[in-house]
């Protein structure tokens, strides 16, 4: 009895410096990188087979649950696609990539990358549909492939060429070797060409069939590339292309020859991969963004009202006030969010930093500065059964 009455004491206590403390400053998560992003790349994931490319679930989770823990934010292709393109990208982003397409993304990565809210794209080898199970490794057969873009929002295909991914005996790689012809002569330049392109295109239309999306981006198989096959496959249809290179993405990057981490390894540990991260930032000028507060939140849904000098902006029930030449916003509960940026005052229109903006709101936005163009960044929901 006493040992009862002790522990609902102590919950009483527990309670009530909970409900009495004051309120706490809003902490911005720490940046290790502004406005370029980590692709990481995966392949295989198992519980028993063993390779330099294969991990088991458990690691993955693992790594993925480390990295949202220390503050990296995971983007989706299409978010990618638009920061070449100009657009603004959460500090720290990451894009998650998982070549071949084997059949353990469909059984193990993607009820994880559910889970978590992660968005990816898987780069698919597309001759392997035509009979998924024939191989050492099983791969995903059509209907799950379509399965894997159909029932959620999160995951997108791409290609990783139809029947390219393998070496020639000269051991070069198909896209950038000349094949050896049964009457032991090479393909002819005009012969491998029309090899590259016929084979890209073959991908891009099997993969459009499951997609819900046009289709334009590929990985190199193992990486190889040389100019004219980079060429010919832009050519084909492919505008953004992916190479095993180890560095950072960023936005003067040559489309055709984008950078990749690897992460799926199974000697990658959370902090190892956390680490060779940080290890390739690149040096960048850091930008600040400043959007005027009335224009740019009444597009994204919230209501402003001026008052006493004050701006009162609601938002999902939530109310803020800002102020100029303020270093914080302060909410109604008392709760004040520390600005990366001063609010500042630009011919009567008060001006915030995007990302002060995506932080009052708690919802992920996207910045255009050549557009002035503000939207809201599209949020991967649960994987539906």
């Amino acid at each position: 009895m006493r040992k009862f009455l002790a522990a609902i004491l102590l919950i009483s206590i527990v309670c009530m410096s909970v409900f009495t403390a004051p309120k706490a400053s809003a902490e911005h998560p720490t940046v290790y990188y502004q406005d370029q992003v980590a692709v990481l790349m995966y392949h295989h994931f198992h519980d028993i087979d063993k390779s330099s490319s294969t991990m088991t679930p458990e690691l993955f989770k693992r790594q993925l649950d480390y990295l949202l823990a220390k503050g990296y934010n995971f983007i989706s292709m299409d978010d990618f696609k638009q920061y070449l393109d100009g657009a603004t990208v959460p500090d720290n982003a990451i894009l998650l990539t998982i070549d071949d397409g084997y059949q353990s993304v469909h059984e193990k990565a993607l009820p994880i990358l559910a889970e978590r809210h992660i968005p990816g794209t898987v780069f698919m080898i597309t001759e392997t549909l035509a009979n998924p199970k024939g191989y050492n490794i099983p791969f995903m057969n059509e209907e799950e492939m379509k399965e894997l873009v159909s029932t959620n929002n999160f995951i997108t295909t791409g290609c990783h060429t139809d029947a390219m991914h393998i070496k020639l005996p000269d051991g070069e790689a198909s896209l950038i070797g000349r094949v050896t012809k049964a009457d032991g002569t090479k393909e002819t330049e005009s012969e491998y060409k029309d090899r590259v392109t016929n084979d890209i295109k073959g991908c891009i239309s099997k993969v459009n069939d499951s997609h819900r999306d046009p289709v334009d981006y590929l990985a190199y198989p193992f990486g190889i590339v040389d100019d004219l096959a980079a060429s010919l496959v832009n050519q084909a249809g492919i505008n953004y292309a992916f190479t095993i290179v180890p560095d950072m993405a960023i936005r003067e990057v040559d489309r055709m020859h984008i950078p990749r981490i690897n992460a799926g390894s199974p000697w990658i540990t959370p902090e190892m991969l956390d680490f060779t991260i940080k290890q390739r930032v690149e040096a960048k000028e850091q930008k600040d963004y400043k959007v005027p507060v009335t224009s740019a939140l009444t597009a994204l849904g919230a209501t402003v009202e001026n008052q006493n000098g004050s701006m009162i902006v609601k938002w999902n029930e939530q109310q803020w006030t800002i102020r100029d030449n303020h270093t914080y916003i302060e909410r109604t509960d008392g709760t004040k969010l520390d600005l990366r940026v001063p609010v500042s005052n630009n011919q009567g229109h008060l001006m915030m930093d995007w990302r002060d903006v995506q932080a009052m709101l708690g919802t992920p936005i996207m910045y255009h500065p050549d557009t002035k163009l503000i939207t809201l960044r599209t949020v991967p929901k649960m994987l539906t059964s």
